[in-house]
């Protein structure tokens, strides 16, 4: 009975550990911009994470582009409006509230391109 109840303990054990779920750290925008497109990334911060990194390049051809983040509590921490031929590479960091993050953007007849993405 002995030799039956350990392996079975342990397949139990091996199985609940290679079933265990991975977790996104990392949510964006990796796509081209298109003419009246636009998008929502939200991210939930914890009570153990200290900031928050937006980074990435947005370029766009022809029209306009805004990116806004918005903390836990609705304020606007970034907003960027970018017209034609305008790039932007981002390097920002952002003291972390506990709660839901918004990333958004939304195109004003704009073409481009953008990857984006904000992380804790």
């Amino acid at each position: 009975m002995k030799k039956i109840i350990l392996p079975s303990i342990v397949i139990c054990l091996l199985l609940f550990i290679s079933c265990a779920k991975e977790y996104p750290s990392r949510f964006g925008f990796y796509c081209p911009i298109e003419k009246n497109s636009s998008g929502l990334t939200i991210m939930a911060v914890s009570n153990s994470v200290d900031f928050i990194h937006l980074e990435g390049y947005v370029s766009v051809q022809e029209g306009e582009v805004e990116l806004t983040l918005a903390n836990p509590d609705g304020v606007l921490v970034f907003e960027k409006h970018l017209q034609s031929g305008e790039n932007l590479q981002l390097q920002e960091i952002f003291v972390a509230t506990p709660g839901i993050w918004k990333l958004k953007y939304k195109s004003l007849q704009g073409f481009g391109s953008m990857d984006i993405h904000m992380n804790s």
